[in-house]
């Protein structure tokens, strides 16, 4: 069966002839060994991603189970991946002449037709009781240095041919210059768009042909360049990954494609009341001069982004993606050796000028008193509401009871917030809590969606939930329970595939934690008391110090919110 995905008012009949036409083409001559080798790799590849995941579409238990349905045997998988390592052209060639001309073929699968059917003595009119978290083993972190004085990080794992390279650079859009805001993001978003020996699509093509990944990014306070790679062939990887990150061409004819689709993506953040408080949001935390006084998005402003030219990328690049503040991190199957080795070929040579200097990120005081923000978007159905104040760094020695905290009041569907908003009074779909990821002081931050008419009573249960979080109505030890387990419990399918894992790590790394921090995680959370919670609240929530953002129909609930007392009420413009 062959499926086409066609444009409304395409010619159907005219369709029809070119497909059939290329079904015969295919038959007769069959593939060409690169058509085949480009094929083979991306099912092998896709094949290995998806053996990452104990679960889900593709995972190790899909896996398993689809091999047995089909063929009564769940190893048969093996057989598939020899099918593809033994394949020619000629042999495919052989397999469309039998199949491609003889119609469609219905495959039916009877479930009771693989194996037999055994009784179970297991009660399955409850859930299981869930287990006690298990310490995350991860393998220690190895640390090398190019001859340029490169920082290597390795976490091993061999359970799959697979290898994730990841270059960490610490200048993310809190480096962005002032009138200049979103380089960071363009920067990276250009960074593989060309080099100057390869264009855009015949990057895209060897990619392709190594079953590869590579992306780059931005983030607050990281630009980062990601490799995904088969181990055997890292080596060809690591040499396109190099050309992308030192020799970059950043060409004016791609710039002059990415920037529209940037400004559209503003316009999109504006448009969802959502997106547009986290925009509002940060600059009214930490002020206008400050480097995370920017758009959380990292998008930058329409202004901002008409304006960056692209000497400012390449300067931009030249200042920041330099070796003096960036390291490697890899995971997966490959050893420190044999690693050193590849990276100093392809980055043992690099060196830059000296990189700028970081940002300065200046404590910022709370806010003395709360503030109210409004922005008018007249018809809304729904008014969003964002509360938050500066939180400390996660360097703090009360991170973990401050997260556990944050967890309890609006991190889990049973957190109070939503219960409260959600569940008791039905205003909203859901409300939650978080900590905003920063390496200095970062948000913390209560969001809502709630139905128009019930704004200022959510905002006043708002309010009143985070006061009696450190008054009347403690953190309790169900509480404290429910959290731990949580957590616990999460840690293992939240570090399953190399991507995930090269997550934790580079939270690590960022963030300065101690290397053991997710293999004591376990440990650490079981250890932690209803008290070390409670004190994590107080530590956390301030409630006179909350910067509030509305944005909805605000005309029938300006009076209310005047009513309330709380202090200055100002109306708001995009941006």
């Amino acid at each position: 069966m062959v499926y086409v995905t066609a444009r409304p008012g395409k010619d159907i009949a005219l369709l029809e002839q070119q497909v059939m036409e290329e079904v015969k083409k295919l038959s007769d001559n069959g593939p060409s060994a690169d058509e085949l080798e480009r094929s083979r790799t991306g099912l092998y590849v896709g094949m290995l991603r998806g053996m990452e995941r104990v679960g889900g579409s593709g995972g190790k238990s899909d896996l398993l189970a689809s091999a047995q349905v089909l063929t009564g045997n769940p190893d048969a998988w093996q057989q598939e991946m020899q099918w593809l390592r033994d394949a020619t052209p000629a042999k495919v060639q052989t397999s469309l002449n039998t199949w491609l001309n003889h119609g469609h073929l219905t495959l039916r699968v009877e479930p009771t037709a693989a194996g037999k059917t055994h009784s179970s003595s297991i009660d399955r009119s409850k859930l299981p009781a869930s287990g006690a978290g298990k310490p995350l083993q991860l393998p220690e972190l190895q640390r090398a240095k190019l001859s340029n004085g490169l920082e290597v990080v390795l976490l091993e794992r061999h359970e799959l041919p697979l290898v994730d390279v990841r270059l960490l650079s610490r200048a993310g859009y809190a480096a962005d210059p002032k009138g200049k805001e979103g380089l960071a993001n363009l920067t990276m978003s250009m960074l593989d768009e060309g080099t100057s020996s390869r264009d855009t699509l015949q990057i895209a093509e060897e990619l392709e042909k190594l079953g590869a990944n590579i992306g780059s990014g931005a983030s607050l306070d990281v630009l980062s360049v990601s490799l995904s790679a088969v181990t055997t062939r890292l080596p060809a990887a690591l040499n396109l990954y190099q050309d992308i990150i030192l020799n970059p061409a950043f060409p004016q004819q791609q710039l002059d494609r990415l920037r529209p689709r940037i400004l559209a993506g503003i316009a999109q953040e504006k448009a969802s009341p959502f997106s547009a408080g986290l925009r509002i949001l940060p600059p009214l935390l930490y002020g206008a001069e400050h480097p995370y006084g920017v758009p959380m998005t990292g998008s930058g402003y329409e202004a901002s982004v008409a304006a960056i030219e692209r000497d400012d990328i390449v300067s931009f690049y030249q200042q920041h993606l330099v070796p003096q503040n960036s390291q490697f991190l890899v995971v997966g199957d490959i050893k420190m050796d044999e690693l050193k080795v590849l990276l100093e070929k392809s980055f043992g040579h690099w060196k830059a000028p000296q990189a700028v200097a970081a940002p300065v990120l200046a404590e910022r005081p709370l806010a003395a008193k709360p503030r109210i923000y409004l922005l008018d978007k007249p018809g809304a159905p729904q008014t969003v509401i964002l509360a938050g104040h500066l939180a400390p760094p996660p360097s703090d020695p009360d991170e973990l009871a401050m997260q556990a905290a944050n967890t309890a009041f609006g991190g889990l569907f049973t957190s109070r917030i939503n219960m409260n908003l959600r569940e008791d009074k039905h205003w909203a779909y859901g409300a939650g809590s978080a900590l905003v990821g920063a390496r200095g002081q970062r948000p913390f931050i209560v969001y809502s969606r709630v139905q128009g008419d019930k704004t200022v009573p959510a905002v006043k249960e708002i309010r009143r939930e985070l006061q009696d979080l450190n008054g009347t109505q403690r953190l309790s030890a169900k509480e404290l329970d429910a959290v731990v387990r949580n957590e616990t419990l999460s840690l293992p399918g939240n570090n399953e595939s190399l991507g995930q894992l090269a997550g934790s790590v580079s939270k690590i790394l960022i963030q300065n934690l101690p290397d053991n921090y997710y293999n004591d995680y376990v440990k650490n959370m079981n250890a932690m008391s209803v008290d070390d919670m409670r004190n994590g609240a107080q530590k956390l929530v301030h409630p006179e110090a909350l910067t509030w953002v509305l944005i909805g129909d605000l005309a029938a609930h300006r009076a209310a919110l005047k009513k309330l007392g709380w202090g200055e009420i100002i109306e708001l413009k995009q941006d």
